[in-house]
């Protein structure tokens, strides 16, 4: 870890149930049960907060890239429901300008976990309802519907996952009972996960 973040560390110790760590271009994401935090990193000694943008409390991971044909800076946040309490849903957020966030849409998910981004590819777990992913190109074409703005292209319910890397078109999954790695097959119709390898960890 570069020391000289650990001052950010500190501050996301402070705010941070359950939910996740995300560097992006000298700012740090920090997504809380009850929001995601935008910190500025120009400074790391002594991280500044930029934003926060608050929501129904629930478990929330968060993922930023560029997206859309402007790459414009986007963030993806995932609201998961637990015990009874918070909501299942995807939320996605302009942060091109970090200081002022503006949501874009929502969407209801089935028990959304980890997620990733690949290029114009957002990769979502969903726990029991397996792993998918969203083609997110037109994401800021407006006059389109949500779910073509952010538009399922495949999906598979195989196992459970739980969390996620995705680069180069591979995608590193943790899954219930072990690691697994895909790749995403767009030469189908619908797309389709094609896995590559695996390791369990159940006996």
């Amino acid at each position: 870890m570069n020391i000289s973040y650990s001052s950010a560390l500190l501050v996301a110790k402070t705010i941070l149930t359950q939910g996740a760590l995300f560097p992006y271009k000298n700012m740090l994401y920090i997504g809380s049960s009850s929001g995601m935090y935008i910190y500025s990193l120009v400074n790391p000694l002594n991280p500044t907060q930029l934003a926060l943008v608050e929501h129904f409390t629930s478990r929330d991971p968060v993922v930023v890239g560029p997206v859309g044909p402007d790459s414009i800076d986007t963030a993806f946040v995932t609201l998961r429901q637990e015990n009874g309490w918070g909501v299942n849903e995807l939320i996605a957020f302009n942060v091109d300008d970090p200081v002022n966030p503006i949501e874009l849409l929502t969407l209801d998910m089935w028990n959304p976990h980890g997620l990733a981004m690949d290029g114009n590819r957002l990769f979502v777990c969903e726990g029991t309802g397996g792993l998918k992913a969203f083609e997110v190109f037109d994401l800021y074409e407006s006059t389109m519907d949500e779910t073509e703005r952010v538009n399922k292209i495949a999906q598979t319910a195989d196992i459970e996952t739980y969390d996620i890397i995705a680069s180069d078109n591979l995608q590193l999954v943790i899954g219930s009972d072990g690691f697994y790695i895909y790749s995403l097959d767009e030469t189908t119709e619908p797309a389709s996960f094609v896995e590559v390898g695996s390791i369990s960890v159940v006996p």
